[in-house]
């Protein structure tokens, strides 16, 4: 098992990426907040996403 943990998740279609994806970009948009700090936590997770979503079509792509 080399260490690792089965953290009970399932695999997730194309469709369902992509809905979480816009979902969590619309929820976590820096523009959508105006408080500074939270714009800032905000940007991070949005950028976070965005990078996962981007690793992951690339993946998928072979690349």
């Amino acid at each position: 098992r080399n260490g690792v943990t089965n953290i009970g998740f399932q695999l997730a279609t194309q469709e369902e990426l992509k809905a979480a994806y816009r979902r969590l970009c619309m929820l976590y948009h820096p523009d959508k907040h105006r408080d500074p700090e939270l714009k800032r936590q905000a940007d991070r997770i949005f950028n976070s996403v965005h990078e996962a979503y981007e690793e992951d079509l690339m993946l998928k792509d072979g690349r």
